[in-house]
């Protein structure tokens, strides 16, 4: 699930140059590993979108799988019930 909020002012470091905020919310696969990969292509792919990567935070949150809900259904029955 991507969600995009354009046109929002965001201030780091005391600048307001351009720079894009992510929040990683998943069921399973937050890991050193899956983040570093993670981490690499969404910063290739808002540097090639004319935002500087050290303007580019991202936020990687592991979410239990009882917390989610989609179509009425917890995803834990879902992935139990495949």
């Amino acid at each position: 699930m991507i969600v995009f909020e354009d046109d929002v002012s965001i201030r780091f470091a005391g600048s307001e140059d351009n720079a894009a905020f992510v929040k990683i919310n998943a069921v399973g696969g937050v890991n050193n590993e899956n983040n570093k990969k993670v981490a690499k292509a969404i910063t290739e792919w808002f540097v090639s979108h004319g935002i500087a990567a050290n303007r580019i935070y991202l936020v990687f949150s592991d979410k239990n799988p009882e917390n989610w809900s989609t179509n009425g259904l917890l995803v834990s029955y879902l992935i139990a019930n495949k």
